[in-house]
């Protein structure tokens, strides 16, 4: 496998064609390196992540950052890269997993050689992790069933899409769902349906259960599987009924502004990947317990869209952006 690797410069990060960084030619003497590891080729994250890992780069000159992408997005591909990082180990790695069994072992080895290691997004529990920034998945499943019940109002027909994996990504998120449900005393789903993670499975269960059930009035799905997939030129659902779903992503956005999601949970990205590198650092000199940074909930509905769009824009370096405070 091939991974596609920058060295962090004052405005952009330049490509590299190897698993290798390319050199620091006109900065400092790097004293602390850390290597930032994507989920993917396609890891919809990535822009953010780099953005923020850019302006720490920038504000401390002895650090040097190295951004490695996966040739795909399956998590042997990831790992391949983390094991690749073993022949000249970084000082700290940051990444945003793929899938938290498949790379338990990976980020062991890194860290049994001693690199700090901060998983972002997903967490990897279980392994030898020493940070993570990311999601919270319980609250994202109590915000789900927030958003069902506005939904709902006084209809009651709703549907679930859930998906049991190896790896258990999802339990954690219907945990929060179904505490949200009992809290909320919401009516239960007519049927809880397994679409395995597969965004083809998911769309031909809508497609099923909507021929069956015309009057449903919602689908909730633990991420944006069916999204993934959708043909812009057709319909996911009828103007009766909404989705709402986990997923944040830039793509996702035109399904809330044509009426088809409800709403997207995600998450407040506001110096991710500065926070993420600026964590990693410090971690490479501290024996403290493992620090779980969970990040706030954001919720993209028609009338938050705007805001979240314009702070994504900021984010991803196209707008100024929040300054951050060290913790170093």
């Amino acid at each position: 496998m091939t991974c596609r690797v920058a060295m962090l410069s004052l405005m952009a990060v330049a490509a590299a064609g190897c698993d290798r960084g390319n050199g620091t030619a006109g900065r400092p003497k790097v004293s602390t390196r850390v290597a930032v590891v994507a989920a993917g080729p396609t890891d919809p994250l990535w822009p953010v992540v780099t953005a923020g890992a850019a302006r720490f780069a920038d504000g401390f000159r002895s650090v040097g950052v190295e951004f490695h992408v996966p040739s795909n997005a399956a998590p042997a591909a990831q790992q391949e890269s983390l094991r690749k990082l073993l022949a000249d180990p970084p000082d700290a790695l940051c990444v945003h997993v793929s899938d938290p069994r498949a790379l338990g072992p990976a980020i062991d080895e890194l860290a049994q050689k001693g690199v700090a290691v901060v998983t972002l997004g997903r967490d990897c529990p279980g392994s030898q992790r020493r940070g993570f920034i990311g999601f919270d998945k319980l609250a994202i499943g109590a915000a789900l069933a927030d958003e069902l019940r506005t939904v709902l109002g006084e209809r009651r027909a709703w549907m679930l899409l859930t998906a049991r994996t190896e790896s258990g990504a999802y339990e954690d998120i219907r945990a929060g769902f179904d505490r949200g449900l009992r809290q909320g005393a919401l009516p239960a789903p007519l049927k809880r349906l397994d679409c395995q993670a597969d965004p083809f499975r998911a769309v031909q269960i809508i497609n099923d259960q909507m021929a069956l059930y015309p009057a449903l009035r919602a689908w909730v799905a633990l991420d944006d599987w069916p999204l993934q997939v959708v043909d812009p030129k057709d319909a996911l659902l009828p103007d009766t009924c909404a989705l709402v779903c986990f997923g944040p992503w830039p793509d996702n956005w035109r399904f809330v502004e044509d009426g088809t999601c409800a709403a997207l949970i995600g998450a407040d990205f506001e110096n991710l990947g500065w926070n993420a590198v600026n964590l990693a650092v410090s971690l490479v000199t501290s024996t403290g317990p493992a620090d779980l940074r969970p990040l706030p909930i954001r919720v993209i509905r028609r009338d938050t869209l705007t805001e979240f769009r314009r702070d994504w824009q900021r984010w991803i370096g196209a707008a100024p952006a929040t300054p951050p405070t060290t913790t170093r």
